[in-house]
């Protein structure tokens, strides 16, 4: 068994080296040859003549070096010790040869052990970007939502220049392994022709015969336009992160909405700047506020909103929130406010017509006979006592002579005369007079009912003044500077 190790061998190795040997000593003893840098590995002839410690644990012999008396190999030493040693003759002996190996100096040099002994990989045929064209997972199935064709065929046209040293076989090798199982892709793949096939070149003319490039038609100036004019910057977006359009990091929106800006106006384009004071005051208030400068280009407006910092935003907001707060401090309630919510809770109600009571006489009473049912002529039709009252007034009774009694008659109709004698100051129900005729009963008491009834609608409401203490009113900037004074000072730094 030979134990092959370089010439040039670090410390570490050599400490190796010496266990490895003193391992091996406890059952063999080392005999150096006559001739040759070897070491000779007897089997000893008993276990039992191995010394061992108080432990019971065997010891290794002792190796004597003629030359120096030392029992230590040298770590800077390129080869073994030629030193004799004393062993026991044993006829089983077992050769164990120790040759120093030959490597390359090259190879070496001044790596580290670890190094050393390390094959040397490989070289790779593809570079360390080769994930980035894998094209492992993609298959190509030829249906229209699927991968744009031209997309298709352009990754792996890029696979196959990384992977340089294909054969034109394997390249439509390449190509069919990547096309989806039962797909349309496939099946036009089988049906192509075989002068088709020969070379990849042949192939992909073939493939853009039968997947030609679609051309989409381009928006116009006005639809770019209008698209510009939408692109709001939203007044809740603002001091918040948003996905950002250069590899999807957040970035925060009033710099995205820049940036989508810019790149909308170089598409339509707007060259003349005619569109700048139109997007600038579609702009939120406090956004306005910190674009100090009248920007005139659409340069000037990127370059300034972009240097907008999210502090400056913060404190603007802050400050738009406390104005809001001393405006509404600053508008008084109107009075008459206080004084409907007071009237709202007023009920008015009517009050009962008087109850009469009547005095019982001693006068003949009719027995109660059970009245005869009359013929239903259709339901009672209820107006409203306007129009009942007006058709009363319309029927007043016809003018009278210029005398007392005629005078009397011009007397307000249905003022609270007696139904039956027509005559004031005493109720139906006691009277004793000559009776009029019974139809001028009848209109007389149906008179005096609808105008009671709109007397007690029509009642009249006292409306009452409540005067209350006069308001005070302050301008919104004015409040808005004494807020700023009593809050000088506050801040880090020094208030100015």
């Amino acid at each position: 068994m030979k134990f092959r190790f370089p010439t040039s061998t670090s410390t570490t190795l050599i400490k190796g080296l010496k266990v490895f040997v003193n391992v091996l000593s406890t059952t063999f003893t080392i005999q150096q040859p006559d001739s040759g840098p070897w070491l000779r590995l007897s089997a000893c002839q008993s276990i039992a003549d191995i010394e061992r410690d108080g432990e019971a644990r065997y010891l290794p012999p002792t190796i004597l070096d003629s030359g120096t008396g030392s029992d230590t190999l040298d770590s800077e030493s390129s080869e073994l010790s030629e030193s004799s040693f004393s062993t026991p003759s044993s006829p089983r002996s077992s050769l164990f040869v120790l040759s120093p190996a030959t490597w390359p100096s090259q190879e070496l040099g001044s790596a580290t052990p670890d190094a050393q002994l390390s094959p040397t990989p490989p070289p790779s045929y593809f570079s360390h970007n080769d994930n980035e064209f894998d094209m492992a997972d993609t298959f190509f199935t030829g249906k229209p939502k699927d991968e744009n064709p031209q997309d298709f065929m352009n990754r792996l046209e890029r696979t196959l220049i990384m992977k340089t040293g294909l054969t034109e076989e394997n390249k439509v090798k390449l190509f069919q392994l990547l096309l989806k199982a039962n797909s349309p892709a496939a099946a036009w793949f089988s049906t192509l022709a075989s002068n088709d096939k020969t070379t990849f070149d042949q192939l992909r003319i073939a493939f853009e015969v039968h997947w030609p490039v679609k051309p989409i038609t381009e928006k116009t100036p006005q639809e770019k336009q209008i698209i510009l004019e939408e692109t709001i910057l939203q007044y809740s977006d603002l001091g918040k992160r948003v996905a950002g359009s250069i590899g999807g990091e957040e970035e925060l929106s009033h710099v995205v909405w820049a940036n989508k800006v810019e790149r909308l106006v170089k598409e339509i384009p707007d060259t003349n700047n005619l569109l700048v004071n139109q997007i600038c005051k579609k702009l939120p208030k406090p956004l306005q506020k910190l674009i100090r400068s009248k920007v005139t280009t659409w340069t000037d407006l990127v370059t300034t909103v972009c240097a907008i910092t999210l502090v400056e935003i913060t404190d603007q907001l802050e400050e738009e929130r406390d104005l809001a707060r001393l405006t509404n401090l600053a508008i008084p309630n109107p009075p008459m406010k206080a004084l409907t919510a007071a009237f709202q809770k007023v009920s008015v109600t009517i009050a009962a017509p008087p109850q009469h009571h009547t005095v019982p006489t001693t006068s003949y009473q009719q027995p109660f006979t059970q009245p005869a049912p009359r013929p239903s002529h259709g339901s009672f039709v209820d107006r409203p006592l306007h129009e009942r009252l007006a058709n009363v007034l319309s029927k007043a009774l016809p003018i009278q002579p210029n005398s007392p009694d005629g005078i009397a008659r011009y007397s307000r109709l249905a003022s609270g005369e007696c139904w039956k004698c027509g005559q004031r100051s005493h109720h139906p129900a006691p009277c004793s007079s000559p009776a009029v005729p019974a139809l001028e009963t009848k209109w007389r008491s149906i008179a005096q009912t609808i105008r009671k009834k709109a007397e007690m609608a029509a009642a009249p409401v006292n409306i009452v003044e409540v005067e209350s203490d006069e308001v005070q009113t302050y301008d919104v900037e004015d409040l808005a500077h004494l807020h700023n004074l009593i809050n000088q000072g506050k801040a880090e730094g020094l208030s100015m």
